[in-house]
Formats: C-alpha cells, structure tokens, sequence
C-alpha cells in the first residue's frame, strides 16, 4: 500500500484492535529487515507499546516508510477525520 500512491486518497486509518494488544502478534523485527522502519526507532517502540499498545499502533502506521522512498510513508490525510465518513444530521 505505501506504493499505491493512487490509493492513498482512498485510505482511512483504522484499529486492528484486539491485535496491537497481542504481544505475540506484534513483531517488529520483520519491519525492520525489510527496511519499513529503521533499527533505532524499534526500542521507542517496543516502549509505547508497553504503555499502550492502541498508541503503538498508530506511531508504528505513522512511521513507517517504503525503503529507498523519499517521503516514503503514508499522507497525513490517512489519519485524518475523512468526509466521507463524516456524520451529519442531529
């Protein structure tokens, strides 16, 4: 997904919840060997999850980058309230 730029606009952020709070589904050594987030950043991590593994997720999706790809990561507007999804009405 973070080089389907053209699907960028589509995404909308969202939970995986219980999964962030499952320890031994949340591995970051694969990310890192695969170059989607660099080495220094896993201890910071594995931190934050330890305290809230909802907050974890979000850093970690925030964060992540495609390797070899200046602004590699997904836009700001992912993580944004999307319009379409807006409620209205009373």
């Amino acid at each position: 997904m973070l080089a389907r730029r053209d699907l960028h606009h589509r995404l909308v952020n969202g939970s995986d919840y219980p999964l962030p709070a499952v320890n031994v589904v949340i591995q970051l050594d694969p990310l890192v060997a695969n170059g989607l987030r660099s080495a220094d950043r896993k201890a910071p991590l594995q931190e934050i999850y330890a305290v809230d593994p909802l907050l974890f997720d979000s850093v970690l999706k925030r964060s992540i980058t495609a390797p070899g790809v200046a602004d590699g990561g997904f836009p700001t507007g992912v993580f944004l309230e999307h319009e379409a999804l807006r409620l209205t009405g009373p």
